[in-house]
């Protein structure tokens, strides 16, 4: 029986530098278990072998304002996150899926967010994130180059969203609108960075209206996913033929919501 143990701390340290600025710094330690790798079960020798915990150490530095008279809130975090015998997902040319203790690895970056209130009517929100990424220390017995890029790390990512709520005089009740936009640069899908299963940059856009009675108590709404029609996969596996996972087409919908 293969066990794991481990233990994980978390230190936050925070500060008013008035009443409307705050900082924080925040040092955690977590791990993911290690197992054995059962879905090689036809495979005795990758069923047989084990794979150890994996840990990392995040370090993370933010700053949380409200400005313009508590019209603008924004936050801004710096993050360096330190990764020590990760675990990589393979599947090799004859169909056997295994996971081992590729490496060690860095990922760090900058992240803001804001929210505006424009307008009593209008509401804006936006995120952005840059990331770099890099393996410091590459096992010898792993497929993994140190020139790779982590799977799944996108460098830039960033949202535009809005929310327009328009109250109907007299009945107390609400017309809607929203928009959501989405940017995600192009990443790997798996640990040996195969430009088959790439997954290029994209951008996806939302769009919906919404009726709201007075109180909520019932609310209708319509609502458009991807109207561009952006095609991309999320994920993919370039082994025995191309496999992957592809986004959700153009599309509507109509729901309805009571709240007791």
């Amino acid at each position: 029986m293969l066990t794991s143990d481990d233990f994980t701390t978390r230190l936050v340290l925070d500060h008013n530098f008035s009443d409307d600025v705050f900082g924080f710094i925040n040092v955690s330690r977590g791990f993911k278990a290690g197992s054995f790798n059962g879905l090689a079960v036809l495979n005795p020798v990758a069923f047989s072998t084990g794979f150890e915990p994996e840990t990392v150490w995040a370090y993370e530095v933010g700053v949380k304002a409200d400005l313009l008279e508590n019209r603008l809130r924004t936050n801004v975090n710096v993050f360096f996150n330190d990764f020590s015998d990760l675990q990589g997902l393979n599947t090799d040319a004859t169909g056997f899926t295994t996971i081992s203790n590729i490496a060690d690895a860095d990922i760090y970056g900058i992240e803001v967010e804001f929210t505006y209130l424009a307008t009593d009517q209008l509401r804006l929100f936006g995120t952005v994130s840059r990331q770099s990424d890099e393996y410091t220390k590459v096992d010898p017995t792993s497929i993994v180059d140190p020139s790779f890029k982590l799977n799944r790390a996108s460098d830039w990512y960033g949202t535009l969203a809005f929310e327009y709520r328009l109250p109907l005089a007299g009945s107390g009740a609400n017309l809607g609108l929203t928009g959501f936009w989405s940017y995600r640069s192009e990443y790997f899908n798996d640990i040996v960075n195969s430009p088959i299963v790439r997954t290029d940059k994209s951008s996806l856009l939302d769009l919906g209206a919404y009726y709201e009675t007075a109180g909520g108590t019932w609310k209708f709404a319509l609502a458009g996913k991807n109207l561009t029609d952006e095609d991309i996969y999320n994920k993919g596996l370039g082994v025995i033929g191309v496999t992957g996972q592809p986004n959700m087409p153009s599309s509507w919908s109509l729901s309805a919501r009571y709240r007791f």
